[in-house]
């Protein structure tokens, strides 16, 4: 999908949903109080701003009911495999100033992390990893941080770019320690990594240290065992192999 096509698509679900809640909110229906300080704004960002500025879009309009209701069509786009337009969709709330006042929410932070998703089931493995690393600058103590970490080691697995997307997430700084699911997670890139430029030992060093508790410990243990045949030690390497028979 061409991204203005996106953006226009945006903003008619912007505009509906502005225009289906003018009644007077209930309780739960009272917009969140704005944020202490203004959010960097990228391209899709700025248009929507733009679109206030245009009275095309009530800022005002959002609230917990609406997010949620629009989240829930959004993963229901998912499940139906409509991808692009729930990557539309997620955008409409994500870039929207209608929940610029609702970004600590569970809810808000759901749809950045389906925003990775449906974007990486579009094709679209750059934009998935900027939406992916918006969660992951929350910090390790978000509820979305592990399962965003998965999807971006996930994508540089599918995409056979292991140096660069662990060179994106490792750059995302924190001030907590990373999850042990995701230390087993970038030292397989990292082995992948090394192992793609044909350093086999700087590779298996990295794939030792990953535990069975890994989800990637499998794969660590078969790519060891490619690395024992081709360096000649066919006993390692039958040995890797049975002990991923075994497991």
């Amino acid at each position: 999908m061409k991204s203005g096509a996106a953006l226009g698509v945006a903003a008619s679900l912007v505009l509906a949903s502005s225009v289906a809640l003018a009644q007077p909110p209930a309780d739960d229906d009272k917009p969140a109080d704005k944020p202490a300080a203004p959010v960097a704004l990228d391209a899709i960002g700025k248009y929507f701003v733009a679109l206030e500025a245009m009275k095309l879009i009530d800022a005002d309009s959002g609230n917990i009911n609406t997010l949620r209701r629009e989240l829930q069509s959004a993963e229901n786009l998912l499940k139906d495999g409509a991808f692009s337009n729930a990557a539309v969709a997620l955008y409409a709330i994500v870039k929207s100033p209608r929940y610029a006042a609702f970004t600590d929410f569970v809810e808000y932070q759901n749809a950045e992390y389906d925003l990775g998703i449906a974007l990486a089931r579009a094709g679209s493995y750059g934009a998935a990893l900027d939406a992916l690393e918006v969660v992951l600058a929350r910090g390790a103590g978000a509820p979305y941080y592990g399962p965003a970490h998965r999807r971006a080691v996930d994508i540089a697995i599918e995409t056979r770019d292991h140096k660069g997307v662990l060179a994106r997430i490792e750059s995302i700084k924190g001030s907590d320690p990373i999850p042990v699911s995701a230390v087993g997670e970038r030292a397989y890139l990292r082995g992948r990594a090394a192992y793609d430029v044909g350093k086999l030992a700087d590779a298996e060093a990295e794939l030792v240290t990953i535990s069975k508790q890994s989800r990637m410990y499998s794969s660590a243990v078969y790519l060891r065992g490619v690395i024992h045949a081709r360096r000649g030690k066919y006993r390692a390497a039958a040995d890797a192999m049975c002990e991923i028979s075994a497991s």
